[in-house]
């Protein structure tokens, strides 16, 4: 007997990720047929499901440096994070509330959601019945 399950793990924001993972396991049970009797083996597997959402709050502060490298010459540019990030809010004109900057801090939100279900018991029933007489 072979049985499983899924779980889906979501992460919602701009960019929605699913992550899928699949889960299955083997049963070896040896079931004994008395003679002249049906026997029926069952396996039942007991399911717990979770559904939560959850929020959180993401701060970054520093300096970037990059290195530039066009043919044979090199640039090095160097900013403060939250002015290279806050010329971009600017320029894309994006006011969802998400992401905020002060002073030299940026702050952004991450909501997401989790569902997933797991196995917590399994067991086996075994069954047996007279045949009918022929």
């Amino acid at each position: 007997m072979t049985g499983g399950f899924g779980s889906d793990i979501v992460v919602a924001s701009e960019d929605e990720n699913t992550v899928k993972h699949a889960v299955s396991w083997g049963l070896n049970s040896t079931v004994k047929a008395q003679p002249n009797k049906r026997t029926v083996a069952e396996l039942k597997i007991t399911e717990t499901d979770y559904n939560c959402t959850f929020e959180a709050e993401v701060h970054i502060r520093g300096r970037v440096i990059v290195r530039v490298s066009n043919g044979g010459s090199t640039q090095v540019v160097e900013g403060d994070i939250a002015t290279i990030l806050g010329d971009n809010l600017k320029a894309a004109a994006r006011n969802d509330g998400l992401m905020s900057i002060q002073g030299r801090k940026v702050s952004w939100k991450v909501k997401g959601g989790l569902r997933f279900r797991f196995g917590v018991s399994q067991d086996v029933n075994v069954k047996s019945e007279k045949l009918p007489s022929q």
